[in-house]
């Protein structure tokens, strides 16, 4: 079989810039046996499942240079469409649903327009205090799911806060969030004011995102306008 596969023609590389810290990574198009595990884990209609196949794949096609438990997810979903758009095909026909009649409609999506959403205003180091700087970092696929656990809107919300809060910064101290802890965030966070929490709120507000507003009209007559919003969204 190794001299089979020395017959194939040799891969190419493209290289994109992730959105949420500028750097540039080479990736390939996926091979079949990489689209078998996409199809397998489809399949199964299992979400978790389904997230741990396309960062296996990511993983592979960038050649292992994406560490996936602390990279950020918008970057893991970027990296995928463009991957999946360089080996299958630029467009994607999701069904989506009329927000009057519930009739799932067919759409056709261009992959290769979609490019993250980032606000001029976006920063990932927020001034609470003249003396008090925190540093956020973007969600990572693992955060996702930690939130998951949680009850209420409220409570997944302050745990990804808190989750993605990076490092504290005062004038004498720098403290990274896995030296103080989940719980020691946490209670930082709520001993913090309106206008101070409302900062940190603004960063998630703010950061890249794939997102993408489409308009249809159903079979009923409805005209709907909807934003796709992640990668599950767009196939």
């Amino acid at each position: 079989m190794g001299t089979l596969t020395n017959l194939v023609a040799a891969t190419p590389t493209y290289d994109l810039t992730l959105p949420s810290n500028g750097k540039k990574i080479t990736y390939r198009p996926f091979l079949v046996k990489e689209e078998k595990i996409l199809l397998i884990a489809s399949e199964s209609k299992n979400e978790k499942e389904i997230y741990k196949a396309m960062q296996d794949v990511v993983s592979a096609c960038t050649f292992g240079k994406i560490d996936m438990a602390e990279a950020a997810l918008v970057d893991i979903e970027y990296l995928f469409i463009n991957i999946r758009t360089k080996s299958v095909g630029e467009t994607s026909t999701p069904q989506i649903k009329c927000s009057s009649c519930q009739h799932p409609n067919q759409i056709t999506i261009n992959l290769s327009e979609l490019n993250p959403n980032v606000s001029p205003n976006h920063t990932n180091k927020i001034n609470l205090t003249e003396d008090t700087i925190i540093e956020m970092r973007c969600p990572t696929y693992s955060d996702i799911e930690k939130m998951q656990d949680k009850k209420t809107d409220t409570e997944r919300m302050f745990t990804l806060i808190a989750l993605c809060v990076d490092k504290i910064h005062t004038p004498t101290q720098t403290f990274t969030s896995k030296e103080v802890g989940l719980n020691d965030v946490a209670e930082f966070i709520e001993s913090l004011t309106q206008i101070q929490f409302k900062k940190m709120s603004e960063f998630f507000e703010t950061m890249p995102q794939l997102t993408k507003e489409v308009a249809f009209k159903c079979k009923c007559g409805h005209e709907d306008k909807i934003t796709l919003k992640g990668v599950a969204d767009f196939f």
